[in-house]
């Protein structure tokens, strides 16, 4: 079998839709991929999408438990999806601080304590940032920012990073009278 990522030549290929999505590289083995070949075939569809499928009804089994009551990630996923990456990113923050990594904790601070990025009342009074942010952050001036503020997220997780790096990575080791 053929361990390209393009479908062999006897996978029957199946008309795009238009349909254009990110690349993840997974090994399979000769088994695996055979087995995804026959199936694809059989459906007379690409190996890709079977996958892509496959990872979808998956997914609506998989759970995350927080508080000790097990959500559906599918059901969570709903809640926080918007096609916009800063939104998508604000929204997934609040409803999941447990699963951001350094970098976004960092980024997500930044948001929470940027004024400018949260909506007021008529009165000029700062809307309460208890609760779901969905309705409470102003998206539009979020996604007019949104690179200035991986930037400035980036900068001090770099900063930080280099601080909290070991003593010996951060100087090299120099031998005297050696050549």
């Amino acid at each position: 079998m053929n361990r390209e990522s393009k479908p062999s030549k006897y996978t029957p290929r199946v008309a795009s839709q238009g349909v254009k999505g990110k690349f993840v590289t997974v090994a399979f083995d000769e088994k695996t991929r055979f087995i995804l070949e026959v199936a694809a075939r059989n459906e007379r569809r690409t190996v890709s999408s079977l996958i892509n499928e496959a990872v979808l009804n998956s997914m609506s089994k998989w759970s995350y438990v927080e508080w000790n009551l097990p959500s559906l990630i599918s059901s969570i996923v709903e809640e926080v999806w918007s096609p916009f990456e800063a939104s998508r990113f604000v929204q997934f923050a609040d409803r999941l601080p447990a699963l951001l990594n350094m970098k976004e904790q960092i980024l997500w601070e930044i948001i929470q304590k940027n004024d400018e990025l949260w909506r007021t009342m008529p009165n000029g009074e700062q809307v309460s940032r208890d609760g779901t942010v969905k309705n409470k952050i102003n998206h539009d001036v979020l996604r007019e920012r949104w690179d200035a503020l991986n930037a400035k997220a980036e900068r001090l997780y770099a900063e930080e990073a280099a601080r909290n790096a070991p003593e010996s990575a951060a100087k090299p080791r120099t031998v005297k009278g050696r050549v």
